[in-house]
């Protein structure tokens, strides 16, 4: 197996955050040169210790701060976005906040990308809050629950942000379902 990871420059967003430092230790032990950024509203810098030195750390807020100059300067060949907030009651407390964490944090990181670092393939992942209360039974993507993420609305979902993203091939936003892939963020579909 091949380690596309090796000696490559890497960038974690919600890095210092539970799945966002795990990221950044295992991105570590395949031999990445890893950044993990973060603007600890809800990550610890504790849960870095154990990358130590081993990769850099950036404080910014990607709803607020402008990360082009960190892309233009670094060239990731890989931007994992794992930054937001996933919490369904906090959402509906503070829509407004909510909304700036998650979906113009990543508008605002997909439009740095596709300006200064267009080569970056972008990685994403969304949360287990989609999938709602399971109670005690196993849940199962295929199952009829679920369905309603590869809906039509999911598509329309998707289809509207490759329009709104020209620059952008794969973006599926973190509501559409759990898409650890979305491809690169230049050419064409």
């Amino acid at each position: 197996m091949t380690n596309a990871y090796q000696g490559r420059r890497v960038l974690v967003t919600g890095g210092a955050g539970f799945i966002g430092s795990h990221l950044v230790d295992d991105l570590i032990q395949r031999g990445a040169e890893v950044t993990a950024l973060d603007d600890l509203s809800s990550g610890y810098l504790k849960n870095l210790e154990s990358a130590g030195d081993r990769m850099a750390f950036v404080k910014m807020d990607l709803a607020k701060d402008d990360m082009r100059p960190l892309l233009a300067k670094q060239q990731f060949a890989y931007v994992f976005h794992v930054a937001g907030h996933a919490s369904v009651p906090a959402s509906v407390e503070r829509p407004r906040l909510d909304f700036d964490c998650n979906a113009l944090a990543t508008v605002n990181l997909l439009e740095a990308v596709r300006d200064s670092s267009p080569h970056s393939v972008i990685l994403h992942t969304s949360s287990a809050a989609i999938y709602g209360s399971g109670g005690d039974t196993l849940l199962r993507e295929d199952s009829a629950k679920h369905r309603s993420l590869r809906t039509p609305s999911a598509s329309w979902l998707r289809s509207i942000t490759w329009r709104s993203m020209p620059g952008c091939t794969g973006f599926a936003p973190p509501f559409c379902g759990c898409s650890p892939l979305m491809g690169r963020a230049s050419g064409s579909r």
